[in-house]
């Protein structure tokens, strides 16, 4: 199952209520380096304990949006 989350003004986000077990974590932002562009990123095999907090850092990757269309 796929969740989402949106992130603060630093890039922080929190999901509540994670079930323990191991996951992949997929992070996408938009409009890094102007109004066509996305950063990327992934963690797979992050691991959530039951009633532990687990932090993650993750690194993104930017590049232009092909094909985007605004308007």
């Amino acid at each position: 199952a796929e969740r989402f989350e949106v992130t603060d003004r630093n890039g922080y986000f929190r999901f509540d209520r994670v079930p323990a077990g191991t996951y992949t974590l997929s992070l996408y932002a938009t409009d890094v380096d102007g109004p066509e562009s996305i950063a990327e990123g992934a963690v797979e095999g992050v691991v959530v304990r039951a009633g532990a907090v687990t932090k993650q850092n993750v690194s993104l990757t930017a590049r232009p949006l092909a094909g985007a269309v605004y308007g």
